[in-house]
């Protein structure tokens, strides 16, 4: 049997990308051989589950020329191909923890152990020696992902064996096969933020091996293996201690054929109908979650550099409806309807909410429950003020109440809103139904006809936002009325019990009230709930009403225009906490200028130096959607969709807030689609340009420039040089003769130099220095040449030593490494040189291979002719 599977291993594309390392391939059946016997005893210890044996992991080679095209295997590096085949191996191996006496010992002392265990006996009513076994199952399944990370670098516990043998090989390898091992357990935030960040690693071949990329393809190809593969029946059958909930697992996969490709989706389907209706759910749940897996890698990798055209799979062939699913993957005797979480039908939704609706889209965002509420209830309320002045109606100001209340040490989240409530028809089929969006929907445009889209613009689509409200708990209460219409009150115990609705005696307000004890969710989540709030829907246009128990505070719309400048910089930089944050590659920055971002991580603003401020309070531009700040060398802003917060954005100067209304947004709604950032940063400048220009003219009254020099080049960096050239700040430091120095504007300096052919400038001279030190290197220029000081404070450094004396060379050369780069980062003595160059009609560049003089690694003298 193993000579079989290893030759349908070694036949496939991917094994074949490894031809040109066959010391890797030899290592990799190594890792293999010691895998398989240890892999084995999962089925021993861990009967319930469904396959984990090496036969799974053998699979896996098969399951990625389903998951990628030929030229997509292709691409794969041996390197790769050794890390992500070697991670096929590692990444179930935990599974097996507890087939040693060692491996038990240490789960028994793991918080999963000890919380199961716990559990078992106190809730289970276990007795020892059943909880310990339990405990020991559900610690092995819980903490596998971690210990196959342990397994790549020490000892199997109880061998005393290495399953990588080679030191040499562990050395080289073991970091990168163990970071794709346990990223397989992790949401795509975490591997986007601890493997995405370090795009591609060089391995000992000199091959890219990039992790981020590998996690990815893990990920897919691991789940991908749902199929009769995974479940066998007949193994199943003599199998002992399958039942419960592993039982439905065996029974939803053991029917189910290989998957194959088909375009750009994977299909599923049956070689025998499958007889257990929950079974059939559950595939269609796992289906599903595949689906939505595949959107998420998609996502990530096309937004990559390293990785895009790496990956064109699109999704699972027919997963929209279950009745479409059903086409493929056949029911035995009964036909699914489409899944609706209704009052009398929500147990069989239960594991998809969890997957869809819970960590896996929205990651470990504890707040998302709260921001659903308030961006469903913002929607209700704009659309009954669009829909009371279509019709005349007497304008009532939108309302939304967010309480926190304890009774009997029991506490509870309200939302409430004066919007336009619901009809039973908008709760049964778009509240409380999958993937179902009211506003685009043909009831919506019935019940508003005279509502134009263009006028009403919704933040929510119902569906799996709202259900992500029992990630805080079971017990949901809510209770709605449409104006001039029913009253309905619904309550809702749980995914997996009944609910029930009630039409009750109207009470002729319109709106809707939502609870839901905190049952699943710290209590403090909820704690400090203005500041929550605040945070996560900063740009409501209404007040919301903030009640904790019998405190009772407002948070003001428009507040955030009538607060300080340093209120506001704290708030965004609060934000950082909370809000998701985008990663802003160095092109996407540039957008302001020619030249690189050089800010600095922000910080508090009483943390900022004086000197690295204006004088009074800095350039600022409001407006209905937006007020921004210019901060030189620090930049956040925090964006906001519809009044709700997306992310916070790095930005080059600029803090504060801004509301898109049209920003295409991902489905967990953290994250931007296809968005101009550097338009956005282009235009957002424009709208400070004028202030900015004014403000620089305003240093003037401190009487002290050149001590500002540090400032003025991180206002260059961030905001470009124009801003400088087109003040009317006497910027311009010229030395006439000695004793006569003189500050111009940049147009006095134009002038002054139109009549003069030659320069001297020095870089990191004091200006009484600098004539002297000019006039010593070139004895030969004209006696009427302006001499100019240039301030090295805040600009690269030079190359070479102190001990270097007078070294000749060009402009460019002196500069540390990557001459040019860093030539460029001199912003202020590119200031300078643009001004000269324009006042005698030639390109700063052209200065560059001009003679220079350097004194040690702090200064040097150059001499500018006119050509």
């Amino acid at each position: 049997m193993r000579a079989v599977e290893m030759k349908k291993i070694e036949e496939t594309k991917l094994w074949l990308a490894m031809n040109a390392a066959p010391e890797l391939q030899h290592e990799l059946l190594s890792i293999r051989s010691n895998c398989e016997k240890i892999a084995d005893r999962v089925q021993v210890v861990l009967p319930g589950y469904t396959d984990h044996s090496v036969r799974h992991m053998d699979a896996l080679w098969g399951i990625a020329e389903v998951v990628f095209t030929d030229k997509e295997l292709e691409r794969f590096s041996a390197s790769e191909v050794f890390v992500l085949g070697a991670s096929f191996y590692f990444h179930d191996l935990g599974m097996a923890r507890a087939a040693t006496v060692q491996g038990c010992e240490d789960l028994r002392n793991s918080d999963a152990y000890r919380a199961q265990k716990s559990r078992a006996i106190s809730v289970l009513g276990l007795a020892e020696r059943e909880a310990d076994f339990l405990a020991l199952e559900v610690g092995a399944r819980d903490t596998h992902a971690e210990f196959a990370e342990k397994l790549c670098k020490e000892e199997f516990p109880g061998l005393g064996q290495h399953v990588i043998e080679k030191a040499e090989i562990r050395r080289h390898w073991a970091d990168y096969i163990a970071k794709v091992s346990v990223s397989h357990h992790w949401g795509m935030a975490r591997v986007e933020n601890e493997l995405g960040k370090r795009q591609t690693e060089n391995s000992t071949r000199g091959e890219a091996v990039n992790l981020s990329f590998l996690a990815c393809a893990l990920r897919i190809i691991d789940y991908a293996h749902i199929n009769t593969e995974r479940a066998n029946y007949l193994e199943r059958v003599l199998r002992t201690g399958v039942s419960g909930s592993s039982l439905l697992h065996w029974k939803a996969q053991e029917n189910i054929s290989p998957p194959i490709r088909v375009e750009n989706r994977i299909k599923y389907t049956t070689f025998r109908p499958i007889e257990d209706q929950d079974a059939w759910w559950l595939f269609y749940e796992m289906a599903t979650g595949l689906d939505v897996q595949i959107s998420l890698v998609s996502e990530f990798l096309s937004s990559t550099v390293t990785t895009t055209n790496r990956f064109s799979l699109e999704g699972v062939s027919r997963v929209s409806t279950p009745t479409n699913f059903a086409s493929f993957v056949q029911p035995f005797n009964f036909e699914p309807v489409d899944v609706r979480f209704k009052a009398d039908s929500i147990e069989s939704v239960a594991r998809l909410i969890e997957t869809v609706g819970g960590k896996t889209l929205y990651g470990d965002d504890d707040l998302v429950p709260l921001r659903e509420l308030i961006q469903n209830a913002r929607d209700a309320i704009v659309l009954e003020s669009r829909q009371r002045r279509a019709g005349d109606l007497p304008h009532i100001d939108g309302k939304l109440i967010i309480g926190m209340l304890e009774e009997s040490g029991a506490r509870t989240l309200i939302v409430e809103d004066n919007g336009v409530g619901m009809t039973s028809s908008v709760i049964r089929n778009y509240l409380l139904g999958i993937a179902t969006n009211f506003w685009e929907s043909p009831e919506f445009y019935n019940a508003y006809p005279d509502i134009q889209r263009s006028e009403f613009r919704p933040a929510g689509k119902f569906g799996i936002g709202f259900l992500s409200i029992f990630m805080v708990g079971n017990k949901v209460s809510i209770a709605t009325e449409k104006r001039g219409e029913k009253r309905f009150e619904i309550e809702l115990h749980g995914l997996d019990k009944r609910g029930a609705m009630r039409e009750v005696t109207p009470k002729g307000i319109n709106g809707t009230r939502i609870t839901v004890k905190i049952e699943k969710q710290s209590p403090e989540t909820y704690s400090e709930l203005g500041k929550r709030v605040s945070l996560r829907a900063p740009m409501l246009p209404f007040d919301v009403e903030l009640r904790e128990n019998d405190k009772v505070s407002i948070l003001q719309k428009e507040w955030w225009k009538r607060i300080s400048q340093k209120e506001l910089y704290d708030f965004v930089l609060s934000s950082e906490h909370e809000i998701p944050r985008r990663r802003t590659s160095p092109r996407e920055l540039r957008g302001v200028s020619d030249f690189d971002f050089t800010g600095e991580s922000s910080k508090k603003y009483d943390d900022i130096p004086l000197a690295k401020r204006w004088l009074g309070d800095a350039p600022e531009y409001v407006s209905s959607d937006r007020r921004i700040i210019a901060i030189p060398g620090y930049g956040r802003v925090l964006l906001c969709s519809k009044g709700i917060s997306i992310q916070t954005i790095r930005t080059r100067g600029v803090v504060g807030l801004v509301d898109m209304d049209d920003v295409k947004l991902t489905a967990s709604r953290n994250q931007t689609i296809e968005w101009d950032y550097s338009a956005f940063n282009v235009s957002t400048f424009a709208e400070l340009k004028g202030g900015i220009v004014r403000a620089i003219g305003a240093l003037e009254s401190e009487g002290m420039i050149p001590s500002r020099s540090e400032f003025l080049v991180t206002v260059i960096s961030d905001y470009g040089p124009s801003v400088l050239y087109e003040s009317t700040l006497p910027w311009f430091n010229a030395v006439l003769s000695p004793g006569e120095s003189r500050l111009l504007t940049t147009e006095g300096a134009k002038q002054l130099l139109l009549d003069k052919s030659e320069v001297m400038l020095s870089y990191g001279v004091g200006p009484w220095s600098s004539v002297p030190g000019c006039r010593a290197r070139f004895p030969g220029v004209a006696p009427n040449a302006v001499v100019i000081p240039v301030s090295r404070s805040g600009q690269p450094s030079l190359r070479g030593s102190y001990d270097d004396k007078n070294i000749s060379g060009t402009l460019e050369s002196h500069f540390h490494n990557e001459p040019y780069r860093s030539m460029q980062r001199a912003y202020l003595l590119n200031a300078y040189l643009e001004v000269i160059a324009t006042a005698w009609g030639m390109s700063s560049k052209d200065f560059y291979n001009s003679v220079s003089i350097r004194q040690g690694s702090d200064e040097f003298y150059v001499h500018l002719s006119r050509r």
